[in-house]
């Protein structure tokens, strides 16, 4: 008996004290009383309909199916549309001033605190879905739906929710003004539609296939495919949560770049088996567009970050030179960050490079273009997307030191819309450029890259280059300053 009471009071300790209070705060709430209550009458009346609608139940095979999306519609959409917002309402309110900032006064780690939120939210949802497994469960009784397609159906649509309620506290998480908190309550509720949406045609796609349509390789990898993507978006708010929950002073950045790092690693395992097994280049496309674009988006992170880290970071920082060196690419700071993100796209664009020059003759097998024209347009993209983000870093130093480097992606941001208002500019003061071409209005631009352009983009990586040239030089004794001062403080005989 004593060690059933042991494991009990250990179970007991590891239970998440936020997500303790958030369904204490559920049971008491009339919130989620009527919310389960509306999905009971409205499954009954659904379901009560569609039996009494149809008599030729002999001769209908359908009847399930529609019953079941029906439903699953209904479910899905309360699930994805009150959670989210009821979530992100929680803990908007306790961030609030009138609270004091209730999430500053606990002795909980950030991490801890988004992590209960979250598990509050699923625990709702399967509170949500065990309300209304009976009547989901009482279609498969009115044929045209198979009980494989069910749990399929119920898995995606439990991630769909999971991401739509980590969406919603990511967004709560953000700082800003309450003039502003309108724009992200609009963005959470679009990506809630979007995910309904998406959601519900999977579903509808899965239950109009049926189970036989599963057994085949292809399929269970597809299936695979759209579960992953769904765990590593959840992943990837989840950690993007806590980074911004933690306090200014501590190591923001390192969680995040650790998990993107880790989750590019995985990928390109998953994509290298994958291209592999089709003898095709085909997979390495997309994870070769999707790593450099989000690379390209750190990087516009990175230049805003502080320049100095505080006293209790800096003593985390390893003593010797050659881990130092491994973690400044990972601790916060602007100049680790610019490292890491073009270090990642440096290996990104070699890995796709090398992986076509390793199988020249997957070349055959591929639907797209040709790879190496891809690689280049890509990293020369992204070297665009470099100089904007470092031209941006001088003018904010030299011209705007007083307000920080926090607002450096800011003026890169501007940097990048003249370049792209440039052409439009020509296109309008000058009729020469209607006739012959985009000229020198379009070199600062990365559109000169791809598309109609292509004639010019020997000029434009030309012009790039000399930019991402340029813009090092202006950078490096910056980047030296920091990288000189990334070490821990000297030991003193005082108390360690």
């Amino acid at each position: 008996m004593k060690p059933i009471t042991t494991f009990i009071a250990k179970l007991d300790d590891w239970c998440n004290p936020i997500a303790v209070k958030e369904l204490r705060q559920a049971v008491q709430s009339k919130f989620v009383s009527g919310l389960l209550i509306l999905f009971l009458v409205g499954q009954l009346v659904t379901m009560s309909a569609v039996v009494l609608a149809r008599n030729e139940y002999e001769s209908a095979f359908d009847t399930g199916r529609n019953a079941f999306m029906i439903l699953f519609g209904i479910l899905i959409g309360a699930c994805m549309l009150f959670l989210p917002a009821y979530a992100a309402g929680r803990l908007i309110a306790e961030r609030s001033s009138t609270n004091g900032d209730l999430i500053l006064t606990t002795a909980l780690r950030p991490r801890a605190i988004i992590w209960g939120k979250v598990a509050s939210g699923l625990v709702l949802t399967m509170l949500a879905y065990s309300a209304c497994m009976p009547f989901l469960t009482f279609t498969y009784l009115l044929r045209g739906v198979d009980l494989l397609s069910i749990f399929i159906v119920l898995a995606a649509g439990f991630i769909g929710n999971a991401v739509a309620v980590q969406l919603a506290l990511f967004l709560a998480c953000l700082p800003g003004p309450r003039q502003i908190r309108p724009i992200y309550a609009l963005i959470g509720l679009g990506g809630s539609v979007v995910a309904f949406v998406c959601t519900l045609a999977f579903s509808a796609v899965v239950v109009g296939t049926g189970y036989e349509h599963f057994e085949t390789k292809e399929a269970l990898l597809f299936l695979a495919l759209i579960a992953a993507l769904g765990l590593l978006a959840f992943g990837f708010l989840l950690v993007l949560s806590v980074a911004i929950l933690s306090p200014r002073s501590a190591n923001r950045a390192l969680p995040v770049r650790v998990y993107i790092t880790g989750v590019w690693l995985i990928a390109w395992a998953a994509v290298a088996v994958w291209s592999l097994e089709t003898q095709s280049t085909d997979p390495v496309r997309p994870w070769m567009i999707a790593s450099l674009s989000v690379f390209s988006l750190a990087l516009l992170i990175a230049v805003g970050e502080r320049d100095a880290l505080g006293f209790r970071v800096a003593r985390t920082i390893p003593r010797r030179r050659l881990v130092r060196g491994v973690a400044f690419l990972f601790y916060s700071g602007a100049a680790g960050g610019v490292a890491w993100a073009c270090l990642m796209q440096g290996l990104t664009a070699l890995v796709a490079a090398g992986w076509h020059w390793s199988f020249p003759s997957f070349a055959a097998n591929s639907f797209y273009g040709d790879m190496p024209d891809l690689v280049v347009s890509m990293l020369g993209g992204s070297l665009y997307v470099f100089c904007y983000c470092m031209t941006g870093a001088v003018l904010a130093r030299t011209f705007f030191r007083s307000m920080g480097p926090s607002y450096s992606w800011a003026i890169a941001t501007l940097v990048a819309g003249i370049a792209f208002a440039l052409p439009v500019v020509g296109y309008i003061l000058q009729a020469e450029v209607r006739r012959h071409g985009p000229g020198v209005w379009c070199l600062a631009n990365p559109i000169i890259l791809t598309g109609e352009f292509l004639e010019y983009r020997s000029l434009g990586l030309s012009f790039v280059a000399v930019w991402a040239g340029a813009a090092i030089v202006l950078n490096a004794s910056w980047f030296r300053e920091r990288l000189k001062a990334f070490r821990p403080p000297k030991a003193t005989g005082g108390v360690r």
